[in-house]
């Protein structure tokens, strides 16, 4: 019975130091992207992709797809928090693309720039 017990506690750590290991890992990936000057998600993008940033009290998800020798960038921006602040995507060039209209609103957005693959947007405070 002794070699079962040795290798039962073997088998119980190195379970323990991988639960360690891939909690660690999760929690890296789930940290927001840094903040800018003004506590905002700079999110630059070649097309295709995908971003779903985050600032406190807000969220947004957008996509951007190649076509026809430009770019098209979807999605949406939401206020998720009764603070009096509204959330706002705008491209970093300050295109002013679209604003919440306080807690609990959500707003679509749809646009396309030619002659590019590359948009930048940022989430922010507004």
């Amino acid at each position: 019975m002794r070699p079962i017990t040795r290798h039962a506690a073997a088998a119980l750590g190195a379970l323990a130091l991988a639960g360690t290991t891939t909690l660690t890992a999760h929690a890296d990936a789930a940290q927001p992207a840094p903040a800018g000057d003004e506590g905002g998600s700079h999110i630059s993008g070649y097309c295709p992709s995908v971003a779903n940033p985050t600032v406190p009290g807000g969220r947004a998800h957008w996509e951007l797809v190649c076509a026809d020798g430009g770019v098209n960038f979807f999605g949406w921006v939401e206020d998720t928090l009764p603070d009096n602040t509204d959330i706002c995507v705008d491209t970093v060039d300050n295109w002013g693309l679209v604003r919440t209209k306080g807690f609990g609103t959500r707003e679509s957005f749809n646009y396309r720039v030619a002659n590019t693959n590359y948009v930048g947007l940022e989430l922010s405070h507004c």
